[in-house]
C-alpha cells in the first residue's frame, strides 16, 4: 500500500513539474513579446515627436511667409479694406 501511495505522489510531483516547465516556456515566451512590444511603442513615441516638430517647423514658416505676403501686399498697395 505504502508504494501505491510513494507512486502516486510521485506521479502527481511529475505531472506537476511538466506544468511547470510548460508554464515558464509561456512566460519567457510572453517577456520576449512584452519587451517587443515596448521597443514599438518607443519607436512610436519618438516618430511621433519627430512629427510634431516637423509640423512646428512647417507651421512657423508658414506664418513668415503669411508675414512676408501680407508686407508685400501692403507695400503694392493690394490690401483690402
Amino acid at each position: 500500500m505504502s508504494d501505491n501511495v510513494d507512486n502516486i505522489i510521485i506521479e502527481h510531483l511529475r505531472a506537476i513539474r511538466g506544468d511547470i516547465a510548460g508554464l515558464s516556456t509561456k512566460i519567457d515566451t510572453l517577456v520576449l513579446r512584452v519587451h517587443s512590444l515596448e521597443d514599438h511603442v518607443s519607436t512610436m513615441r519618438k516618430d511621433l515627436a519627430n512629427l510634431h516638430g516637423d509640423i512646428m517647423l512647417t507651421h512657423g514658416r508658414l506664418d513668415q511667409i503669411n508675414e512676408r505676403v501680407e508686407h508685400i501686399e501692403k507695400r503694392l498697395d493690394l490690401t483690402h479694406a
